[in-house]
């Protein structure tokens, strides 16, 4: 990937590698984004299903330098006479192509770029990387809005010394967010380490479909560093917005929705749940009915987790 990965993981955007010979239709068909970093040995047979991709599904095609340039083992590995990505990037020859070049095909767009961008980055000093992040940003952001789309991650004040990394589950309604600091020092003798804490920074993501219309409900932490009560999360019409507090090492984010109302025919042994604060923070009513079990226990934790109200129940 020649610095692309590196890159893209310090502006926090969700990215996988996808091995050459792994590039499918299966692999390819959940992308918004798919960047083919110089990567000279491509397979003919690749352009029906690029070209799908990009056309049928709006996908943001963006390829560097000689990529395309030798044919596969199949072929000898030969030279081309063309570029074998020319039909989608409109780049038949690096030597006459053009610094940049953006070409619309159908629902999705493909980015040219003849400078080795992550190869450039991956050999900057840390000095020079900084601003050199804004090229991959200002590309980045200038094609999600050709295609009207945007990335699960859609703004974020960390630091590039953060990590962030996004998972779902969406038969458990229930979305992670993990961050670790990255920004560890290791002494000359590398007998020892300083680590500087990640300030506390604002995360929005986009929320998923499945999410639905609901608030936010039951929020966990798993962390070394803070505790629910430290974070602030809450919906905000089709985004999630996180307020995270300062962390020395990790943490860990549980977020799931508030569909506290009507849980019905569940298999579960235990469930959790969020209850809204009423405006007064006073009584509330639970009803449950219809349970296998002749014991039932109810506990009531506050927002920082510590339990307040424990009861068993008989038979419901």
């Amino acid at each position: 990937t020649w610095g692309w990965g590196v890159a893209l993981s310090e502006l926090h955007y969700q990215l996988r590698i996808i091995p050459e010979w792994k590039l499918t239709t299966e692999a390819i068909s959940g992308l918004k984004i798919l960047i083919i970093g110089g990567a000279e040995v491509i397979d003919p047979a690749w352009i029906t299903m690029l070209t799908d991709w990009v056309n049928i599904q709006g996908g943001i095609l963006i390829v560097s330098g000689e990529s395309g340039s030798i044919l596969p083992e199949s072929d000898n590995f030969n030279n081309t006479s063309d570029l074998t990505l020319s039909s989608l990037t409109g780049v038949n020859s690096f030597s006459s192509a053009p610094d940049t070049l953006t070409t619309t095909h159908g629902a999705g767009v493909v980015f040219y770029i003849k400078n080795y961008l992550g190869e450039d980055y991956f050999q900057a000093t840390m000095i020079d990387r900084q601003t050199k992040l804004a090229t991959f940003r200002n590309i980045i952001s200038g094609l999600l809005n050709k295609v009207n789309t945007r990335t699960m991650i859609i703004q974020s004040s960390a630091p590039t010394t953060a990590g962030i990394t996004l998972y779902q589950d969406t038969s458990a309604k229930k979305l992670f967010v993990d961050i670790n600091n990255r920004n560890v020092t290791i002494a000359p003798d590398e007998m020892s380490a300083s680590i500087t804490d990640v300030p506390g920074f604002q995360l929005k993501i986009a929320k998923p479909l499945w999410w639905g219309n609901d608030p936010m409900g039951l929020t966990n932490i798993l962390s070394p560093d803070l505790i629910t009560g430290n974070l602030s999360a809450y919906v905000d019409n089709d985004t999630i917005v996180i307020d995270v507090p300062s962390l020395t090492y990790y943490a860990s984010i549980i977020l799931k929705p508030d569909n506290a109302t009507n849980i019905q025919n569940t298999k579960e042994n235990s469930i959790q749940f969020k209850i809204s604060p009423n405006p007064n923070h006073g009584l509330f009513d639970l009803s449950i009915t219809n349970t296998d079990s002749s014991l039932v226990n109810v506990s009531i934790s506050n927002i920082v987790g510590k339990e307040v109200y424990s009861k068993a129940l008989g038979n419901l």
